[in-house]
């Protein structure tokens, strides 16, 4: 359970239903042991939501659930539909700045959680761009120079486009499939090096689909 632990996240899962309940059973009874009461528990099986609802544990029945989105390490996680997508609301405020530092660029490249690595080629753009502030020496409430600023603030409306990233949880779906291939992928350059990975699925009506397994710059 400890290699399940994020922070106050905890995070686990089973392809049977018996298994899961017995699971949340197991760590409710040990984490209360110190005290410890695990809440606000979500699944994308409305079985074993109903089995929780029925033992009285506190669950969350949809990810929109008092208006607030369900998330998993700050990605929001649509348990109905088993997908997930990226909050990028905080960064509304950002879109009128006049002044752009070293620490508000440091801090709005702080906002962008993804543990997963989707959003890996557009934040390595972030990280190459303050290895360049801090190469110039820029103090922190100093605002950076005029092509450093315009190419944040080309950054910053980008991240409009991330509303659009709609990601599966699902690798395979219940329609049999005749064939099933691991790309790997990786390339260097003098400033950063990066890989992904991926499953290329082939179903036996023909139809092709590739789903992300790992990124990583």
């Amino acid at each position: 359970m400890l290699n399940e632990l994020h922070v106050d996240d905890l995070i686990n899962g089973t392809s049977d239903i018996r298994e899961a309940i017995q699971l949340s059973n197991e760590m409710i009874y040990i984490l209360s042991e110190a005290s410890m009461n695990l809440r606000r528990w979500a699944t994308n099986s409305p079985v074993l939501n109903e089995a929780w609802k029925r033992a009285n544990v506190d669950c969350r029945e949809t990810s929109e659930e008092l208006g607030v989105p369900l998330k998993i390490l700050g990605i929001i996680w649509n348990n109905m539909n088993d997908n997930l997508t990226f909050d990028i609301r905080q960064f509304e405020k950002l879109r009128n700045l006049v002044i752009v530092t070293k620490r508000i660029i440091l801090s709005t490249h702080g906002m962008l959680l993804d543990p997963i690595g989707i959003m890996n080629p557009f934040i390595v753009r972030m990280k190459l761009l303050l290895q360049t502030i801090w190469e110039l020496g820029i103090p922190w409430d100093e605002c950076v120079p005029s092509e450093i600023k315009a190419t944040f603030i080309v950054w910053l409306n980008e991240i409009e486009v991330l509303r659009n990233f709609v990601i599966s949880r699902l690798y395979f779906n219940e329609v049999k499939w005749e064939s099933v291939e691991l790309h790997l992928f990786s390339h260097a350059s003098p400033k950063c090096y990066g890989s992904v990975t991926y499953f290329r699925i082939k179903y036996t009506d023909r139809y092709v689909t590739v789903r992300p397994a790992l990124n990583g710059i």
